[in-house]
């Protein structure tokens, strides 16, 4: 996508998954943060500080939901790697379960750094870059379908459904 004020053109590089679990065990997310972290390793495809990474899914847990998007979050609003870590570790702000999700993120960007840990400046970099984003469109009920529904109906006199 390009900025039209400036000129300035930034890429979303998304992956899209109908289902995933944020832990250390989930075969497809280890899948995801191996082509993350590709993709975030090669400056032909991906321009630090300008670009994005993001993990499109359906419906997230409630605990993928409580607490790894505070930590993405923390990422992209922390002055620097140290910053972000402390908010991770301090008792009563952060919690265990929110250091779980960030241990199973550590888990699998070693595992794609081939076995070798990754240092806390350039997980803070990679986190800070990365977005989950959670979608409903499999459920007639959903959220997200009626609310895209609603904006195609205000450009189609089709049946916005059968769009």
């Amino acid at each position: 996508m390009k900025n039209t004020n400036t000129e300035k053109e930034a890429r979303l590089l998304a992956q899209i998954k109908y289902s995933i679990g944020i832990t250390e065990g989930n075969e497809t997310f280890s899948e995801v943060i191996q082509a993350a972290w590709s993709d975030f390793n090669n400056p032909d495809v991906f321009k630090t500080g300008n670009d994005s990474l993001a993990l499109i899914t359906g419906p997230l847990s409630s605990t993928d939901i409580k607490d790894v998007r505070p930590i993405l979050e923390w990422a992209r609003h922390s002055e620097n790697s140290r910053e972000f870590i402390e908010k991770v570790k301090t008792k009563h702000f952060s919690s265990d379960l929110k250091r779980k999700k960030l241990k199973a993120f550590q888990v699998h960007l070693k595992k794609a750094n081939g076995g070798k840990d990754i240092s806390e400046e350039e997980l803070w970099r990679f986190l800070k870059s990365y977005y989950l984003l959670g979608y409903d469109l499999d459920t007639e009920s959903g959220v997200t379908l009626s609310l895209l529904q609603s904006v195609i109906a205000q450009y189609s006199a089709d049946n916005t459904s059968s769009i």
